[in-house]
């Protein structure tokens, strides 16, 4: 948990231009029921790869509360919450303009890539999709490179430092599948995505929370992006690209999932809540 705190912290910063990694700082609130068994071994773990990260990082942490009494005892039973951490981080951003916006702007000539930090593993557990379900499951996301996190981190703010990147998305709630109709629904587009499963299940390629990035590029600049990518060590994958149709259409192994117009997709969400 502590790790995935750590990466969605950092792919959501990574959209806007600082001036170092070295010179972000954090304030963390760490919420447990720490006096019941086991819950207090839990936040120790949960602290020493959280330090690990950070020190690993260069990111220090100058502040920040804890709430450390998250149950209650009610009819006879101990309700306890599970635990949790949140983080706030702040850097000084030298130009407020050098930012990357979460929404598909250049119609037919957009080109989508996945940057993948989990490196090709998709889990269920313990998100979005688990819940739908009524599960928990049984792996769940983790972040175990953290070398790498840090070398994406920096490449991507190079990149659209330099003009070579339109809009990005971190991945995150909802999956990859979720992201993508995120930024179409914000950009008043379509996509067509095509994927390759390399194994994993329909729920697992689309739905898996794993930390990544979603970037759109145009095709005059994909292949500077890929080289910039390739000499920092970091795998892409081209997944689709835009169209000015407004639909979304999804094959996955050559075979279509989905094809639907934007705006019936965007309905379908906006009445979930």
């Amino acid at each position: 948990m502590a790790r995935l705190v750590v990466g969605e912290t950092l792919t959501n910063l990574v959209w806007a231009k600082v001036t170092s990694l070295s010179d972000v700082k954090a304030s963390g609130n760490w919420m447990y029921a720490a006096k019941l068994d086991g819950e207090g071994a839990a936040m120790y773990d949960a602290s020493i790869a959280f330090s690990e990260a950070m020190i690993e990082l260069g990111i220090a942490m100058d502040g920040g509360k804890d709430s450390l009494s998250m149950s209650a005892h009610a009819s006879g039973e101990v309700v306890k919450a599970p635990g949790n951490l949140v983080i706030s981080i702040f850097v000084t951003c030298p130009d407020i303009t050098l930012t990357v916006t979460p929404d598909l702007k250049l119609k037919d000539e957009g080109i989508l890539l996945h940057i993948d930090l989990a490196k090709g593993k998709r889990r269920l557990g313990g998100f979005a999709l688990a819940q739908a379900f009524d599960q928990v499951g049984n792996d769940y996301p983790d972040l175990e490179d953290i070398s790498y996190l840090k070398n994406v981190f920096e490449a991507t703010q190079e990149l659209f430092s330099n003009g070579l990147i339109s809009d990005g998305h971190d991945i995150n709630d909802g999956g990859l599948i979720v992201c993508v109709l995120e930024m179409a629904f914000t950009g008043n587009c379509g996509v067509s995505l095509d994927l390759t499963s390399h194994g994993k299940s329909l729920f697992q390629m689309l739905f898996a929370e794993e930390i990544g990035l979603f970037l759109e590029v145009s095709k005059k600049n994909l292949e500077g992006v890929r080289r910039k990518l390739h000499e920092a060590c970091i795998d892409v994958e081209v997944i689709g690209r835009v169209v000015s149709s407004r639909t979304v259409a999804l094959s996955i192994d050559g075979l279509v999932k989905l094809n639907e117009k934007t705006a019936s997709l965007r309905d379908v969400g906006r009445n979930q809540f």
